[in-house]
């Protein structure tokens, strides 16, 4: 169920929700859009729990969108209050997009587990039925999003234009294991009006990067640059760690090992404390596919854990004194952990609800982030329902869970 509620205005606005009439072991979570820019998701526990976003809204009509997350918690009564906040309309220094894990064309299911397929509608399915410890899809991917690529692409693509971003950061997971799906991630990423800068993501071969990415990782997989006055770091976070061994890619040397965790390599460490010495005195982004810290909050732990040798990143970045924040992918859920006044966020896949990427905005007073998400077709297809129901829900329901504050300001 969608409501939908118009208005006009330029200037910081404030909308309060309200929820009533609650129904008895049910509470509504409801998510908030304005002009498809997610503001944030409600929880509802009690009838006196207000929710509360303040965001900036410029010159035009506007849609206010109040949408159930596809389950049935509209039939609550709720109100919404629209008002207008007094604060200053700065003019944005310049603005940048940050996506992760698009799995262009990457249609390798996971091996089965002792669990069972299903088949139907398009959809492959695996499951593990061990309900002892976290049921989760295996084969967590939607394939019957793979056949809509030009079409999912080519939404995101296009919205990106229309915000006119300085630059797209990818974090990781672009394409897959052959040449063949990273020369399809750069033939949609091409139709971006902007630069796109990559960070390599464990299901993005190691050497077919160099092959394909040549213009962006012509060297190695880790690099930065500077725009305006800022510092970006592009890391490679996907360095696999199995006993004593550290490699970039899974091959012939970890059959029958196992992986650990994926790792930020010696050699990496010592270029990003070079690097940081260089650039300490700028405001820096740090763009990651794993994620460095997390808020622990996600549905299933073991799905948000941060990168496996994250203190020994930690302790370089934290030499930075204008580290803002920090930006990864991998876990497939919006998140966002603070830590030493440092903002940290995941981002969700695009081919898996809830399909979101992320505008920065840089203000000369402070910095905006925006979550955008796409369409609802695609969101209807993502959201995956097994054919038996074992789960009770959508198999893929462990990406909902996300931190609440999805519109964030660093200062």
């Amino acid at each position: 169920m969608v409501t939908s509620e118009y208005f006009s205005g330029t200037g910081y606005y404030t909308f309060k929700v309200k929820c009533s009439r609650l129904e008895e072991n049910n509470p509504p979570q409801f998510e908030f859009l304005i002009d498809n820019r997610i503001i944030g998701t409600a929880y509802f526990s009690d009838e006196s729990f207000p929710s509360k976003f303040s965001v900036f809204v410029a010159q035009g009509k506007h849609r206010l969108e109040v949408r159930d997350t596809f389950e049935s918690t509209l039939s609550a009564d709720y109100d919404v209050e629209i008002s207008l906040t007094d604060r200053m309309i700065e003019e944005p220094v310049f603005s940048f997009i940050t996506l992760t894990d698009t799995h262009i064309l990457q249609k390798i299911p996971h091996p089965p587990r002792g669990g069972e397929m299903h088949m139907g509608k398009g959809i492959i399915l695996l499951y593990d039925h061990d309900v002892s410890g976290c049921p989760h899809l295996i084969n967590w991917i939607n394939h019957l999003l793979f056949e809509k690529t030009p079409e999912l692409m080519g939404e995101v693509t296009g919205k990106i234009n229309q915000l006119k971003p300085d630059f797209v950061i990818h974090t990781g997971d672009v394409g897959g294991e052959k040449k063949e799906y990273l020369e399809a991630a750069k033939y949609f990423l091409g139709k971006l009006n902007c630069p796109c800068y990559i960070a390599r993501g464990n299901h993005d071969n190691f050497n077919e990067v160099f092959n394909v990415f040549d213009g962006i990782c012509s060297d190695k997989t880790y690099y930065s640059f500077n725009h305006k006055g800022y510092h970006f770091v592009i890391l490679d976070s996907s360095y696999l760690f199995s006993e004593d061994r550290v490699l970039p890619w899974i091959g012939e040397e970890f059959d029958g090992k196992k992986v650990k965790g994926l790792v930020v390599p010696e050699k990496e460490l010592k270029w990003l404390e070079d690097d940081v010495k260089k650039h300490e005195e700028m405001g820096t982004f740090v763009f990651t596919h794993s994620a460095l810290a997390v808020s622990g909050r996600g549905p299933y732990p073991d799905y948000s854990q941060p990168l496996y040798n994250h203190e020994e990143v930690f302790q370089i970045l934290d030499q930075y004194k204008n580290l803002k924040a920090v930006f990864a992918g991998h876990s497939h859920i919006n998140d966002l952990a603070i830590r030493k006044n440092v903002y940290h966020f995941q981002t969700s896949s695009l081919i898996e609800y809830p399909m979101c990427y992320r505008q920065v905005v840089i203000f000369p007073s402070h910095i905006e982030v925006w979550t955008h998400q796409m369409n609802r077709e695609f969101l209807l297809e993502s959201f995956l329902r097994t054919p038996d129901n074992i789960f009770g829900k959508a198999p893929n329901g462990w990406v909902i869970g996300r931190n609440d504050n999805l519109y964030a300001e660093i200062s």
